[in-house]
């Protein structure tokens, strides 16, 4: 929203609005039955959250109010969603391996695709688009094409892929795995170019680029990893006893 609030999220399957200014949780609000796994936000105010339930919930981020529901068609738990940069699609990972996509004002479905061969842990999408990336239990990270189904994978992880994230430019991806490694990679010539060690479970890799447009942050876990403008190859961070490969 405008920075006023935060949101939080149980296993309960309820959504708790904070008001940053006085601290104070303002609504907490049950449409999920179970846990809910996974909450994101696009540009129009409006959340969405998925869970347990296998359904996504759309909200107004102000009042709290349910502005569209539906229940998806996976047969088990939903554990990731990704919105796209214009809010124009919804991406789900299910631990029934499938990725779903929608279209994220109606929440009407658009394509179901299958891209790993096991639970899909983590989804996100392209600045533009281009591609809907996976990764989960099978070690891998697959990129599907929005617009012809095309498909490539990045293998490098010894570990599940638990989380994963474009750069702002969509030329980069940002992997954490349980195998306590963040991998950087270069998705035009398909190969990671660093490794940070010592990630603890590979949960949190994440861009806060609108905040500081000038800066990189990637954060793992309770490691905060500082990229310069253009040069994602020179990783600069702190004294979490972590380290760095360059490849």
């Amino acid at each position: 929203s405008n920075g006023q609030f935060a949101y939080i999220t149980n296993i309960n399957g309820e959504l708790s609005i904070i008001d940053l200014v006085s601290m104070n949780v303002t609504k907490t609000i049950k449409e999920h039955e179970g846990f809910i796994k996974s909450i994101v936000m696009d540009n129009n105010n409006r959340l969405y959250t998925a869970g347990g339930d296998r359904m996504i919930v759309q909200w107004d981020a102000t009042t709290g109010s349910v502005l569209k529901k539906v229940q998806t068609a996976h047969f088990n738990k939903i554990n990731d969603l990704a919105i796209s940069k214009n809010g124009k699609f919804l991406v789900t990972g299910s631990e029934d391996k499938s990725v779903m996509i929608y279209w994220a004002d109606s929440l009407s479905f658009y394509k179901k695709i299958i891209p790993n061969s096991s639970a899909v842990a983590c989804v996100s999408i392209s600045p533009y688009n281009e591609w809907v990336a996976s990764g989960g239990w099978d070690y891998k990270i697959v990129f599907t094409s929005l617009k012809n189904d095309n498909t490539f994978s990045l293998n490098g992880h010894s570990g599940a892929v638990l989380d994963i994230d474009f750069t702002p430019d969509g030329k980069y991806l940002l992997s954490g795995s349980d195998d306590h490694t963040a991998m950087l990679w270069d998705i035009e010539n398909k190969k990671a170019i660093a490794i940070l060690f010592g990630a603890a479970y590979g949960y949190g890799v994440g861009m806060l680029t609108e905040l500081f447009p000038n800066v990189k942050f990637i954060l793992i876990d309770i490691a905060a990893v500082f990229i310069s403008e253009g040069q994602y190859g020179n990783f600069h961070y702190n004294n979490y006893n972590n380290g760095v490969t360059y490849l």
